[in-house]
Order: C-alpha cells, then sequence, then structure tokens
C-alpha cells in the first residue's frame, strides 16, 4: 500500500512501476490522503491496482500513467487538469467517466480494456498526437465531442464528432 497520509503537496514525481509483466511491482492500493497537487508524474504501471481514486488532486504536472494494471474502477475525483499524457491501457476497465477534468496536455491512451463506454465529461481539450480506444470490442460507438487529433479505433467503433482516423497500421 502506497499511503500519503496528511501530506497535501508532491513536489515532484511519484513512480513505483515493475519491470515487466514477468516481474510486476506489488502495488495493489494506493491512498493519496490530502495530496491536492503533484509537481510531476504519477507513474504507477505493471503492478497489481485494481481501483484508484484520486481523492483531493486537482493537477497533476506530468504524466498520469496506470497502464498494466488490473484497475477496473477509476475515479479521478477533483483532478481538471493534466499536463502530459493519460495512458489507461492494457487494464480491466469497462466504463470511464473523466469527472472534472477538462484538459489533458497530451495523448490519450485507452486501448486493450473491457470498455462499453466512454464519458470524456467535462473535457475540452486533449493535446498530443492521438486519441486510442482500440481492441475494446464491446465500445461500439464513441463521441468524441470534437476532441483530439486523430481517433485510433477498432472497426467495430462507430465514431460520433471524432477527428479522422489514424494512419497507423495498429490503429485498422
Amino acid at each position: 500500500m502506497l499511503h500519503f497520509g496528511t501530506i497535501w503537496e508532491v513536489g515532484g514525481s511519484i513512480n513505483g512501476g515493475g519491470s515487466s509483466a514477468d516481474n510486476r511491482g506489488s502495488l495493489q492500493l494506493v491512498d493519496f490522503g490530502q495530496v491536492t497537487r503533484v509537481g510531476g508524474n504519477v507513474e504507477l504501471w505493471l503492478n497489481h491496482i485494481t481501483r484508484i481514486d484520486f481523492g483531493a488532486i486537482t493537477h497533476i504536472s506530468g504524466k498520469l500513467q496506470l497502464y498494466n494494471n488490473y484497475i477496473t474502477h477509476i475515479d479521478f475525483g477533483a483532478i481538471t487538469h493534466i499536463s502530459g499524457r493519460l495512458y489507461l491501457h492494457n487494464n480491466d476497465l469497462k466504463s470511464i467517466d473523466f469527472g472534472a477534468i477538462t484538459y489533458i496536455d497530451d495523448d490519450l491512451w485507452l486501448q486493450n480494456n473491457a470498455l462499453t463506454t466512454v464519458d470524456f465529461g467535462a473535457i475540452t481539450h486533449i493535446g498530443g498526437s492521438s486519441l486510442r480506444v482500440y481492441n475494446n470490442p464491446s465500445l461500439t460507438s464513441i463521441d468524441c465531442r470534437n476532441l483530439g487529433l486523430c481517433l485510433c479505433r477498432s472497426s467495430n467503433t462507430n465514431p460520433t464528432n471524432c477527428p479522422n482516423d489514424c494512419t497507423w497500421s495498429f490503429c485498422a
């Protein structure tokens, strides 16, 4: 367990990932306690996390990378701004609601989950080169709300208000 207790600000990054699929980290639970701001990245990939709640955090000044876990539920809490990319691929998410997030400065990767719905909530901007939702077999439609530069999707996902499809071979 990673517990921040009464700490209210992390000036740098939070890193705690495994090194490979065969050598995962032992992290199962993260309690951000009273943290309201992270001054760097949050990188907790290749662990055994199933649920995560960001509570009072309002801003992450870098990347938020939670890929290659077993996440079924994510609560973005009070987060409004992620200053880097948001990677949630290779988890067990069935739905996602971005809550109060309005701004993601870089890519958003949601591929290889079990998504059936995506709710972009309050998001008004996704930067970076791609919005990736491919390999979510039950995601039959997505309304991008004119977010992103290109959409990387599976052929069974019908896009509405989305950017052009990305041209990379793995996006087909």
